[in-house]
């Protein structure tokens, strides 16, 4: 369901959560950033990704997305939906 592919962002904020993560080139997300398993398959599908590790971090994808000014409902790719 849409549960598992929630940003995890939305719920670790910018605080450094352990967890696995990736790096999208596509995108420039690598080195220090990169996006969350969640991400790397809703808002990165089909990009030039590769795994990065099990570390804390948390996604710039969605801190990116998400002004800390403005909150937003949920993270929500672009393009059709299913």
């Amino acid at each position: 369901g849409a549960e598992e592919l929630l940003c995890t962002f939305v719920t670790t904020g910018s605080a450094f959560t352990e967890q696995h993560w990736y790096y999208c080139y596509t995108c420039g997300l690598a080195g220090a950033s990169g996006c969350c398993s969640a991400c790397v398959q809703r808002c990165h599908k089909g990009h030039a990704v590769a795994y990065s590790r099990l570390s804390r971090f948390f996604c710039d994808c969605g801190q990116a997305g998400r002004p800390e000014d403005e909150e937003a409902d949920e993270h929500s790719g672009s393009g059709p939906g299913p």
